[in-house]
């Protein structure tokens, strides 16, 4: 494997080692996101050669590309992503650009028709073991439900993106995340709620600051975007709706969620205490299975906004395996000076959304973290969380 800059990085399309050196690399980003099913990729070089660009034929064989990674000195802790092209770019600058996404070409054919009886949770694993391309699954212990699911002529991702969308786990769960992460060059289905992420060990601690700090990664460059009052009617205290019941024939308005059962990273809420704003949905149509109240459906879209309250960048060397959420811990070099972490609000805990790996002159990663809101040990007229994540 060949030295390059700080990392090491091999590419192979159909099978073939391209020779890439830094200073050809104008874009190789890859990027994995809770929101998203699959990651995706971007690689785009120059190519004076025009091997690439104009003589090697677009078949179906080059679309088959295999992207090997790690920092210089953790070539053991290597990942590996293998990716199918979906477009291509040439330029007659001769840049060569390749988009696509990790190869799971199970996960969108074929189409399938059947009845999914007994256990949701063991249903998933065998959905899973359909898909040759993933070798592994990370699925919620809260989906050990009793439940049929119908799968009417949908590919199985179209089946879990219906799921996710309308689960309450057996605990009563609320907000699910399904993704496909890749570690170690592994790919992983992910099917958890908010409840079992956060919960989760720190994969990661992060400290802000030019230099590590014991088992701190550093982080070089932030930004926190607060969406809190541009979020406040979807992030009230208090979500009502309103539904028609199939089963008794009458037009409900009764049910409620609360912010207070949300399971906090942090400990207060970015919602004013006397913010009394409730959000007032309606869901007309077929009835839902998965609860027939749609508490499932509602907790999803209201759980999903305040876990997004606040998001925060960071750029931090390259870190081959973390992947979307994974819990991480942001430390304040200059709180430690202080004796006082939480004199910077953003500190604690933080849920990784999307991972953005960029090798290029050097090998870096930015990560966007969310969470509800922030830790202070000043006086605020923010709500404080009840269901908070200790250590």
């Amino acid at each position: 494997m060949e030295l390059t800059g700080n990392y090491n990085l091999e590419i192979e399309i159909a099978g073939n080692q391209v020779p890439i050196v830094p200073h050809m690399i104008e874009e190789l980003t890859i990027c994995q996101d809770i929101d998203r099913l699959v990651p995706t990729f971007t690689f785009r070089v120059k190519d004076v050669t025009k091997i690439l660009n104009l003589i090697a034929p677009y078949d179906k064989e080059s679309n088959d590309i295999r992207i090997t990674f790690s920092r210089a000195e953790r070539y053991d802790e290597r990942n590996i992503f293998n990716v199918s092209a979906k477009k291509r770019r040439v330029l007659s600058d001769d840049s060569y650009e390749i988009t696509g996404v990790l190869t799971t070409e199970g996960l969108f054919s074929p189409y399938r028709n059947r009845a999914l009886p007994g256990i949701l949770r063991d249903n998933l694993i065998d959905v899973v073991d359909e898909i040759p391309e993933i070798v592994n699954h990370e699925i919620g212990k809260s989906l050990n439900v009793n439940k049929t699911v119908l799968q009417p002529y949908w590919t199985n991702a179209k089946l879990l993106r219906y799921l996710k969308q309308r689960i309450k786990g057996a605990g009563g769960e609320l907000c699910y995340y399904v993704f496909i992460k890749n570690t170690e060059g592994m790919p992983t289905l992910v099917f958890k709620s908010i409840n079992e992420l956060f919960v989760s060990p720190i994969k990661y601690k992060f400290i802000v600051g030019a230099e590590p700090f014991e088992d701190y990664y550093p982080v070089s460059e932030y930004r926190i975007f607060d969406y809190s009052q541009f979020r406040t009617f979807f992030s009230a205290q208090t979500s009502l709706y309103h539904y028609f019941d199939y089963d008794t024939g009458t037009y409900q308005c009764s049910n409620e969620l609360n912010i207070a059962d949300y399971p906090s990273l942090s400990e207060y809420h970015l919602v004013n205490k006397d913010d009394e704003t409730e959000i007032c949905g309606t869901f007309l149509g077929r009835k839902n299975d998965f609860s027939g109240d749609f508490q499932g459906r509602v907790g999803q879209t209201f759980y999903d906004s305040i876990t997004k309250s606040i998001y925060m960048w960071i750029s931090t060397w390259g870190i081959e395996s973390i992947a979307p959420g994974d819990i991480t811990q942001v430390l304040f070099a200059e709180a430690m000076s202080r004796g006082n972490l939480f004199v910077y609000q953003p500190s604690g805990f933080w849920m990784v959304k999307r991972v953005v790996h960029v090798l290029g002159s050097t090998y870096m990663t930015n990560l966007l973290l969310v969470r509800n809101g922030v830790d202070t040990d000043m006086d605020t007229t923010l709500l404080e969380a009840e269901e908070v994540r200790k250590q």
